[in-house]
């Protein structure tokens, strides 16, 4: 039976931002950095999903959606609050906790599906800031998963070795229900540091499969 598709939209009106300090972070191409590592430490690798990027944080019991660059007022169309609808859990988290930034990907948005379509839409978080404070890759899945949050896959925590993550950022998708690619890897180290040259430490290796797509 033919279900037409939901309407979406990346657009829409801006909200006023939130009070407070929820910033973006640029992610750089591990290959032009590969010295912010030391050979042989641990890192933590975790699925670089294609989407759109969203951020999502309660501010004075007031529910805020965003885009990298934007607030968005409420919407039944667009995507960010959309996510927020499918994920009850989501708003659950951030309503308990004001002081948590919550970021992550909406899937089914590009042409990387990851098993949603009809207008569905999935979410991957990959980031938690806490006020100031980027958390630790495991605090952000213990959040995570003490709300029943999904998160981007973990690929692996490995020692750092340039060839052995070029090899992880290849494959298919593990995101539950794809039958896609994978764009690549996301990687961090274990504790959460700055670096002079790049500030924050984390960095993305993306795919042969994906650039070649």
């Amino acid at each position: 039976r033919y279900e037409p598709p939901e309407p979406m939209s990346t657009g829409g009106e801006t909200e006023k931002p939130p009070e407070g300090y929820h910033p973006v972070t640029d992610i750089e191409a591990l290959q032009r950095y590969v010295h912010v590592f030391e050979k042989g430490e641990i890192v933590f690798c975790s699925e670089k999903a294609h989407g759109a990027f969203g951020r999502w944080v309660c501010v004075g019991n007031q529910i805020y959606c965003g885009s990298k660059k934007e607030w968005k007022r409420e919407s039944e169309a667009n995507v960010w609050w959309k996510t927020l609808r499918a994920y009850p859990q989501l708003e659950k988290l951030l309503r308990a906790h004001e002081d948590l930034t919550v970021y992550g990907e909406v899937l089914g948005v590009q042409d990387l599906k990851y098993g949603y379509d009809k207008g569905k839409v999935g979410l991957a978080v990959f980031d938690i800031l806490n006020r100031d404070r980027w958390v630790d890759p495991t605090e952000m899945l213990d959040w995570c998963c003490l709300y029943s949050i999904p998160t981007v896959p973990v690929v692996g925590s490995v020692p750092f070795d340039f060839d052995k993550l070029q090899s992880m950022a290849d494959g298919e998708s593990l995101i539950p229900g794809a039958s896609n690619i994978r764009e690549g890897i996301v990687v961090r180290p274990m504790l959460e540091r700055q670096n002079d040259e790049i500030g924050r430490v984390i960095l993305k290796l993306v795919s042969n499969a994906y650039l070649l797509r």
